[in-house]
């Protein structure tokens, strides 16, 4: 089963209740959506303003400092970003890991760590998505993400390793890859984010962000081994 780790496991702390719903995101949206949605629909500043403010609790005054803004514009630029997060309505809700699901997660690590297209393949639905934020490129279809795995396995030789975590409330896994090289070590690739339906994968978001590892508590290198 996976675990409750890293940034995931703030999703478990209680929403403040002592601040007025239209002065913050609640507690609990604001980090399920910091690390997913606000990658994709924010601007840099306004990631940086929400993050630092509603996700790590910074005063005003100290992220406005940061930032080089002053304290009237950062409170503006929260109020718009604020509003932006809370129109956001995701098109699935967050993927909860039962038995199914969880073998259903060991046969894609399985098939990704072998590089096996075709076993790769039959764990998607037909309409599944693939998708890489902040980038705009996206895959829609069984066929088209098979062929575009195929293709970076092909591109990026070497072999690889998943650790399966929880991210924005479902199962997820990190990515490590070790090159063709000798004494190479597994060092960070991406974290990936799953979401299934009815004993298939519907949706795979990939954030290529090596270091979001550190803040899921996962090593920065696996032995060669």
């Amino acid at each position: 089963m996976v675990g409750r780790t890293g940034p995931d496991a703030l999703l478990d702390v209680p929403d403040e209740t002592s601040r007025r719903p239209d002065e913050r995101v609640p507690q609990r949206e604001s980090i399920g959506l910091a690390f997913i949605t606000a990658l994709q629909l924010l601007s840099p500043k306004q990631r940086a303003a929400l993050l630092l403010v509603d996700v790590l609790d910074w005063q005003p005054q100290e992220a406005a400092k940061l930032l080089d803004t002053s304290l009237a514009s950062l409170n503006s630029l929260l109020q718009r970003t604020r509003k932006n997060v809370a129109e956001v309505k995701l098109s699935e809700p967050p993927s909860t890991v039962s038995h199914t699901d969880s073998a259903l997660l060991q046969r894609f690590i399985h098939t990704w760590e072998s590089g096996d297209t075709q076993a790769f393949a039959a764990l998607l639905s037909d309409d599944a998505l693939f998708s890489m934020p902040p980038q705009p490129e996206w895959f829609a279809g069984r066929d088209a993400i098979a062929q575009f795995f195929a293709a970076m396995w092909n591109a990026l030789p070497g072999q690889r390793r998943l650790r399966p975590i929880a991210a924005n409330g479902g199962p997820a896994v990190a990515v490590y890859r070790r090159a063709s090289l000798p004494n190479a070590r597994f060092e960070p690739g991406g974290i990936t984010l799953l979401t299934m339906r009815d004993g298939y994968i519907t949706h795979i978001t990939r954030f290529g962000a090596p270091q979001l590892f550190t803040l899921f508590g996962l090593p920065t290198h696996l032995p060669s081994d």
